[in-house]
Order: C-alpha cells, then sequence, then structure tokens
C-alpha cells in the first residue's frame, strides 16, 4: 500500500493498491497521450469533443434541417404546409412505408418544451459520465473503490450506490434518446429517401448495443449497453458520432437544391448591394472630385490675388523711386540756378571792379598831365 503522490489526480484517493509509477501510468494514458489517434487530443478531451459535436448536430437535424426537408417536400409535392399538417398527413402517390414515416415523425417529434428539458438533462448526465470516467480510473488502484474495471475488454461495474447515482443524472436522457430522439432522426433518414414517393437506398445502421426501447429504470444488468469506456462514447446514453455526421450528409444532399437556389438568390441580392455600393463610392468619387476642383479654383484664386497683391506693391515701388527721382533732379536744377546766378553777380562784381580801375586809371593820368603843366 502506497500514499497517492499524484495530488492533482484523483485526490480523494488517498492511498493506493497499485504502485505510484502504475498510478503515474493511468494519469497519462488518460490525461496527457494523445499519440492514440490522429486528432492530436488526449482521450479526456476527445470525449468532450465528441459529446458537444453530438449536441451540435442533433440539434441541427431537429431543427434547421428538419424543417428544410418539410419545406423541400412540400415544394415536390405542391401541398401547402397546412395540408401537411392534419392530425393523418398522406401525400397522394407515395407508398405506405414514405406515408407512415412521414406521419411517424410528425406526429411524433419531441416538441419545444420536451427538447428544452432534453437539453438540459443531457448536459447533466454527461457532465455525470465524463466524471464518472476519472472515477473509475481513479478506482483501478483505490482499495476503497466500489466497482471495478476491465481494461482488456473496455467493459465496468459499479456498485449500487453508483447505479442510483448514474440512474439519477442519465435515465430521463436516455429514455428520450431511445424513445424519442433517435426514433425521430431514423424517420427523417428514411423521409429524405422518399423523394419519389418510394422509399430508396438503406438505413443507416445505429450501433450493435443500441437500444429500441427503454422502461425508464436503469438496471445492473443494463450497465454494459448503457455506459461507455474512456473517450468510447455509449450511444443510448450520449449518442453517435458516426451515425449523426452520416445522417446530416444525406439531409444537406437532400435539400441542396432549395439552399442552392438560397444561395444563388444571396449571391444576386449580394451583387445588387455591391453594385449599389459602387454607385455610391463613384458618387462619392465624382464629388470629391468636384470638391477638388472647387478648391484648385479657389486656390488659383487666392494665387491670383497673392499675384496682383505683388504687382501693385511692385509699381507702387516703382512709382515712389520715379517720385524720388524727380524731386532729386528738381533739387539739383535749383542748385544749379543758385550757381549760376552766384556766377553772374561775381561776373558783375568784377565788372564793376574794371570799370571803376579804368576810372582812377583815367583820374590818375588827367592829375598826372595837370601836374607837367604846373612844372612846365
Amino acid at each position: 500500500m502506497e500514499a497517492n503522490s499524484n495530488g492533482d489526480f484523483c485526490p480523494k484517493v488517498k492511498n493506493l493498491c497499485c504502485s505510484d509509477s502504475d498510478f503515474a501510468n493511468i494519469k497519462h494514458w488518460w490525461q496527457e497521450d494523445v499519440s492514440f489517434s490522429d486528432t492530436g487530443k488526449t482521450r479526456s478531451n476527445l470525449r468532450k469533443q465528441k459529446l458537444l459535436g453530438i449536441m451540435g448536430m442533433q440539434k441541427a437535424l431537429l431543427g434547421g434541417l428538419k424543417s428544410k426537408t418539410m419545406m423541400k417536400l412540400m415544394a415536390m409535392t405542391r401541398k401547402t404546409s397546412r395540408k401537411l399538417q392534419r392530425g393523418a398527413p398522406q401525400i397522394p402517390g407515395w407508398s405506405e412505408v414514405c406515408n407512415a414515416t412521414l406521419k411517424d415523425l410528425m406526429m411524433n417529434m419531441p416538441n419545444p418544451r420536451e427538447m428544452t428539458t432534453y437539453w438540459s438533462d443531457a448536459a447533466k448526465c454527461w457532465n455525470w459520465t465524463n466524471t464518472f470516467q476519472t472515477t473509475v480510473l481513479c478506482g483501478v488502484c483505490d482499495p476503497e473503490a466500489h466497482g471495478s474495471i476491465d481494461i482488456a475488454n473496455q467493459r465496468i461495474s459499479v456498485s449500487s450506490p453508483v447505479l442510483k447515482k448514474f440512474s439519477d443524472a442519465c435515465a430521463s436522457t436516455i429514455n428520450m434518446n431511445v424513445n424519442k430522439i433517435h426514433p425521430a432522426l431514423t424517420n427523417l433518414d428514411k423521409l429524405v429517401r422518399c423523394a419519389t414517393g418510394k422509399l430508396t437506398g438503406s438505413n443507416l445502421q445505429w450501433p450493435n448495443n443500441h437500444l429500441s426501447t427503454f422502461e425508464g429504470s436503469v438496471t445492473a444488468t443494463m450497465v454494459p449497453t448503457l455506459l461507455g469506456f474512456a473517450e468510447n462514447l455509449n450511444v443510448n446514453t450520449e449518442g453517435s458520432v458516426t451515425y449523426l455526421a452520416k445522417l446530416i450528409q444525406r439531409v444537406v444532399k437532400f435539400v441542396a437544391p432549395a439552399v442552392a437556389k438560397k444561395a444563388v438568390e444571396a449571391k444576386v441580392e449580394e451583387k445588387k448591394t455591391d453594385s449599389a455600393e459602387d454607385e455610391k463610392k463613384e458618387e462619392k468619387k465624382e464629388e470629391v472630385k468636384e470638391e477638388k476642383k472647387e478648391e484648385k479654383k479657389e486656390e488659383e484664386k487666392e494665387e491670383e490675388k497673392e499675384e496682383e497683391k505683388e504687382e501693385e506693391k511692385e509699381e507702387k515701388k516703382e512709382e515712389e523711386k520715379r517720385t524720388l527721382g524727380k524731386d532729386e533732379d528738381e533739387k539739383d536744377s535749383d542748385d544749379q540756378q543758385e550757381i549760376s546766378d552766384d556766377g553772374a553777380k561775381d561776373d558783375d562784381a568784377k565788372k564793376d571792379g574794371d570799370d571803376k580801375k579804368d576810372e582812377e586809371e583815367k583820374d590818375d593820368k588827367k592829375d598826372e598831365k595837370k601836374k607837367k603843366k604846373k612844372e612846365l
């Protein structure tokens, strides 16, 4: 007996009846190993992914795809929806099998309230089965475990307390799967093969341990048909990924023309929208061009105004230069006139001096003659 040193795995298992390394190997096998498949996921995560896939595919099949199938049938038979919704719907020309399938699907299809309850119960049940897988693995080395596991045959057995917990968590989900959900899916598979009014092709097969009926209570003898092991789901409690994936392919193929038509209409509408958007873009471009033109015109006007201002400044400068030059010329002329006047005055003074000198010389000559006469 060893103490559990893998605290993060099976923390409630305090003592181990196997080696610590064996217990670590179990943990690796369940939570770490990804080499067993090409999904790149551990067994624990792959199981969760499968459950999410089942929920998504069942919602699609029992919701939108079923509605599209009925619309396609109405279009093919030219019958109104009111005609098909009567208590005992019949399509003239259809075989007894196809009409019975249509009636069974419409009369026994789970109603919206039942489906809401089902999704809630299924989530609770599948959370329990996920947790149970880890519990079972922990019990391999737990001396106090109340269950056993046959790894070679991938089968498990449980104690009465565990069986009761399982029944409380999953009985309602198993009941809906076996008695309502799976029969509706089987009828949908047949209905999409009644396009000609006669059933064609072969039925999709549920896994071998699929129950045809369920009375509502879980017994110990039913455990092998109700609980899967590791990443392998149980078809009655959880569902079958393979069956649902194949059914979706059939239904999608059946409604494809209608889907294609809608796709074409959507594409045409998209083109119209794109065309309208393109027109708006072109109009916007033209508006932008016009705005740019107006802006350019305004810029040119501003440039012309600036050029005119510059020209006016230049003309003003030239005018000031011309005015200044004229004033200088007038000043020079006045100065020259003053000089000329002064020169004339000097000439007059000189002439007056010369005249005075001549007069004086004449007087001197007269005086000299008078003197000579006196001496004689």
